[in-house]
Formats: structure tokens, C-alpha cells, sequence
């Protein structure tokens, strides 16, 4: 064919809706393919908009995948759907070879954002780095899987767009994280998810049976997701946990530990006390520092964190995220003026006593973001010496 064509290695798949076509192509075709009016990607799409709905792009979320896609173990190994003009295709049989008009582009069904993930979002043009990938030293390109429909009318394209997008169940943040436990090198998700597995086992452990894992109860007061008291301790450990991540798997250690040099106030203000516990391998310190600090709590507020106190803020995530703020600034005090350390139960004790409130207070508080900060005021003060 002509160059107003692309070629896509295809086969012919035959269903109930009839036939379409299952092939690769390259990160930097799709984009050409799919967009020529970078416009048509951030404002509602046809098909959505004969759905009576509007779900345009998200940037944000764009841009997180513009950041995996650097990532050494990147993967999409689901197919992006497109739905192409039956004048727009021709299938040669003889090929397997999908012949593609470049002059219309194809309509997204699903997977938008795995395409802007390659895209520049101002232009609307590939972004040549995102698009290759670095072999033994030789560069090649990104390829993604596609299926794509030749045809289809509009009911059709909303059928399939409904079934993939809107009726499709979501997976817990809570599995996400539990399956980290697989991974053979450390990560600030790793760590964090064994650290929550720890908490949750140990019988003389304040969270014991309050851990809500894989995002489902198996008792009646767990109360607390396990998605959430992991990404709490990463905030502890990383400022971006995916690029520490991604610097442990390309084996990067002796950049990873100058990450430790010139640690400042305003890091642990930022809340990384845990962070050269972590980039020394010492996330038992970490641990335990944790038991220390929730036993604390346990002791001085035991009526409010009861597991069977269902009206207690302790046991909803808004509490928690106002008592994780308290162990932020008291672990920043601390480190200051010492290397990082065990901190041991007495210590928070020592602190929780000057603080006059009675288990009472904790109940029937508003489960609102704004309850995080009223709560994490009135436990916070100095610390003393």
C-alpha cells in the first residue's frame, strides 16, 4: 500500500458481534492513528456523548502513565479497542495485513489513556522517548496490542464501550499492594504491604484482626483497609515510590543510596522519617517504631480503640490518617537531633500523657478529610525536652 496507509500484522477473530482483527502496532502509530486534533482527547468522545455521558481525559492520570511507561518493567498486555471506518480498513487476506487509512483517526473504545501515556498532551504528537524501548543497547519500538473493529456502527460501538468501561469491575488498591509480597526485589510498596501484613498477624499487635485484606472483611470490626495503612507508611518512606521502585529493579543501588545525602529539615517536614531506615534495608526499625507508637495509642485511648467501638474515629481511615500526621511530627522531632532510631513506647507515652482528652472525644466525629486535620491539631503538641 501507499504511505497514507498503516500496516498492521493481523488475524481475523469471528464472535457473535461478527469479525474483527487482533494485531500490534508500534506507541508512536497508535497515537498518529488514533488523534489528529490533540482537542478530540481532552473533551468528550463521540461515542460517549451518544451515551449521554462525558468522561473526558484525565491529565493527571495521563501523566502517571507517562511516567510507568520509563519504567524498566513497564507492560500493557491488554489490548487497546479501536473502531475504524469500513472505508478507512482494507484486509488483505493473503498478508494477514490490516491496511489502515492515516487520513481519519480511529476511535478509542478503550484505552485513551495508555495512548496518552505516549502522547505529548499540548500537540498531540508521539513522544519519541516514550516510544522506543532500550534492548541490550539497541533501541525498538513500543509495541502495543490492539483490536480493532472495522464498521461498526454507533449502537455498537456503545455496546462494546459500556461493556469494557462502565460494567467492568475494578481491582482493589488492597490486592494491588498484597501482591508486591510476590516481588524478589524491595520497593517502598513492598516493604510498606509486609509491615501492614505484620501488623495485622501479631496478636499482641493494636491492629490485629482490624485489617481489612484484598479489600474484604473476614470479621465483623475490620474496620481499615490494608490499601490504606500501606500508602500511609510509603508517605513515611518516598516522595514518589514508583521511581524508587523502578532504581531497585535496575539494580541502581549505589544511585538509590546517595538519595540519603544531604536530608534536611524539610524532608522530614515533607514526612520521610522513615526514609534511610528504609534505603539501609532496616525496615524492622520501621516496624517496630510503629508497634511502639499504636501500642501508645492503644494504651492511653483504649475505650476508643476498641475494635468493637464503632463509633470511635480510631477506627475509620480518617483516624488513622490524623494519627499517622502525630507520628510524622514527633519521628521529625526526634531525628532531628538524633539518627534515625527505634523509638520505643515509653517515649510516646511520655508524649500522649500531656494530652487531656478523654476516649469520648473520639466518638461520632465526622468521617470527612477535614476531621484528619481538626484531629491532628489537638494531638499535637511540643515535644519537650
Amino acid at each position: 500500500m501507499n504511505n497514507n496507509y498503516i500496516d498492521i500484522p493481523v488475524f481475523k477473530v469471528t464472535q457473535q458481534i461478527g469479525e474483527f482483527f487482533v494485531g500490534k502496532v508500534t506507541a508512536e502509530q497508535i497515537v498518529k492513528m488514533s488523534y489528529s486534533d490533540v482537542r478530540k482527547l481532552t473533551t468528550e468522545r463521540e461515542v460517549e456523548s451518544y451515551l449521554g455521558i462525558q468522561r473526558p481525559l484525565d491529565k493527571k492520570r495521563a501523566k502517571q502513565i507517562q511516567e510507568y511507561v520509563q519504567n524498566i518493567d513497564a507492560t500493557f498486555p491488554t489490548s487497546i479497542i479501536l473502531s475504524i471506518d469500513e472505508d478507512k480498513a482494507f484486509f488483505d487476506e493473503s498478508s494477514s495485513i490490516l491496511h489502515v487509512s492515516d487520513d481519519s483517526p480511529a476511535k478509542i473504545l478503550d484505552g485513551q489513556h495508555r495512548v496518552a501515556g505516549f502522547m505529548n498532551l499540548d500537540t498531540g504528537k508521539p513522544i519519541p522517548d516514550l516510544c522506543w524501548v532500550n534492548k541490550s543497547g539497541d533501541n525498538v519500538p513500543f509495541e502495543l496490542l490492539v483490536t480493532i473493529f472495522v464498521g461498526l456502527d454507533m449502537a455498537e460501538q456503545a455496546n462494546i464501550f459500556s461493556t469494557v468501561n462502565i460494567t467492568q469491575t475494578k481491582v482493589s488498591k488492597s490486592l494491588v499492594y498484597d501482591l508486591e509480597s510476590y516481588s524478589k526485589t524491595r520497593s517502598p510498596q513492598k516493604s510498606a504491604h509486609e509491615i501492614v501484613i505484620a501488623l495485622d498477624k501479631h496478636k499482641d499487635s493494636p491492629f490485629f484482626d482490624k485489617v481489612k485484606r484484598l479489600g474484604k472483611k473476614d470479621g465483623d470490626y475490620e474496620t481499615l483497609t490494608q490499601a490504606a495503612l500501606v500508602e500511609e507508611i510509603i508517605s513515611l518512606i518516598s516522595k514518589d515510590a514508583m521511581i524508587d521502585r523502578d532504581y531497585l529493579l535496575r539494580k541502581e543501588r549505589d544511585s538509590f543510596s546517595n538519595f540519603r545525602k544531604g536530608l534536611s529539615r524539610s524532608d522530614y517536614r515533607d514526612g520521610l522519617v522513615f526514609r534511610n531506615a528504609f534505603i539501609d534495608g532496616n525496615d524492622k526499625l520501621i516496624l517496630q517504631t510503629l508497634l511502639s507508637y499504636f501500642l501508645s495509642v492503644q494504651r492511653k485511648w483504649s475505650d476508643a480503640w476498641d475494635k468493637k467501638n464503632t463509633a470511635s474515629v480510631f477506627n475509620r481511615t480518617v483516624g488513622i490518617n490524623a494519627l499517622f500526621r502525630v507520628l510524622r511530627y514527633f519521628c521529625a522531632e526526634i531525628y532531628l537531633t538524633d539518627d534515625y532510631r527505634v523509638i520505643g513506647q515509653q517515649e510516646f507515652d511520655r508524649y500522649f500523657e500531656k494530652i487531656e482528652l478523654d476516649n469520648g472525644y473520639f466518638e461520632n466525629l465526622d468521617a470527612k478529610s477535614a476531621t484528619i486535620s481538626k484531629l491532628a491539631n489537638v494531638l499535637t503538641v511540643p515535644i519537650g525536652k
